[in-house]
């Protein structure tokens, strides 16, 4: 019996490549190639970006992964092979965009929450805040 989950999902989506490969006609070529779409439209930039634009955000990566496919399997559905530049690339100009647009504007995603101050501490620091209202007074 398998007990790691990540071990699970390895074997399952290993199965799911099988059966595909088995079932499809297209050659091994249109296959890779298909695979790299999805890396080109959804992960290059942020992984890109994340190493060498100090300014790239966990907001930035999480806004250009979900342009990029989104216009991608958009332009895909819509226009398919008849789009003038290939759907992968107009996905890559979008996730540029919103790597950009996401790491740029206010951020709301990726901060860190504060972390929760001991009972202790609090006491400490009403003890101090006291003390010190007590000498100004």
């Amino acid at each position: 019996m398998i007990d790691s989950p990540v071990a699970l999902g390895c074997i399952l989506s290993s199965e799911k490549g099988l059966l595909f490969a088995l079932n499809t006609n297209d050659s091994i070529f249109q296959m890779v190639e298909n695979a790299y779409k999805v890396t080109l439209a959804g992960a290059f930039v942020p992984l890109f970006f994340g190493a060498f634009w100090k300014r790239a955000t966990t907001q930035g990566a999480l806004t250009a992964i979900f342009c990029g496919l989104a216009s991608w399997l958009a332009v895909e559905a819509v226009l398919g092979d008849d789009s003038i530049v290939p759907p992968q690339l107009i996905g890559f100009a979008m996730s540029i965009l919103g790597m950009i647009a996401g790491s740029l504007l206010p951020q709301r995603i990726g901060l860190p929450s504060a972390a929760p101050v001991p009972a202790a501490a609090m006491a400490a620091r009403g003890l101090a805040e006291s003390s010190v209202r007590r000498s100004d007074g």
